[in-house]
Order: C-alpha cells, then sequence, then structure tokens
C-alpha cells in the first residue's frame, strides 16, 4: 500500500505506479513498471500554473512519455540480448574517455 500513490492496470495487465508532486519553484513525477523493471524519474527547476488558476502538467506528460519510449524499446527483445546491445552500445564511449 502506498499513500497517494496512484495505480494503473496497463492492457496487458502490468501494473504502473507513479506519484508526482511540487512545491515552490520545484516539480517532480516518478513513473514506476516493476514488472518490466522501468523506472523514470523526472524532476525540474520549474513549476508552472496557468493562467487560469490550474497546475501546469508538463512534467507528468514527460516523464509518461519517456516510459512510453522506453517500454515501447524493451518490448520483444530477451533481456541478455538487451544487456549485449548496451554494452556494445557503451564500449565505444567508454574507450574515448
Amino acid at each position: 500500500m502506498g499513500l497517494a500513490w496512484h495505480i494503473i492496470d496497463l492492457d496487458d495487465g502490468e501494473k504502473l505506479l507513479w506519484h508526482n508532486g511540487m512545491t515552490y519553484g520545484f516539480s517532480s513525477n516518478l513513473v514506476l513498471a516493476p514488472a518490466s523493471e522501468i523506472g523514470v524519474f523526472v524532476i525540474a527547476n520549474a513549476m508552472h500554473v496557468k493562467s487560469n488558476g490550474v497546475l501546469d502538467d508538463r512534467i507528468d506528460q514527460l516523464a509518461f512519455k519517456i516510459f512510453g519510449q522506453l517500454r515501447k524499446a524493451n518490448n520483444g527483445v530477451p533481456e541478455q540480448q538487451k544487456e549485449l546491445e548496451t554494452s556494445r552500445n557503451l564500449a565505444p564511449q567508454l574507450e574515448s574517455k
């Protein structure tokens, strides 16, 4: 049980957990998908209020967009292959340092 956490059941049965927050001048959003082992945490030194007094949800939208891209990139790829591709992509960067 999480206090004030939002739980969404996705179409494929996976649970998505998220929570956001704002305080004067700062915004954050945390999105977790435990079954997929995906987590996104977006923090910003900005808090926007629309002219009608409604809080702007751009940070939330960004977190969910990043989550969607990560989930799309991870679907259908075996875990060992993902690890191999990650190490291949990182190797040239590490060698150049």
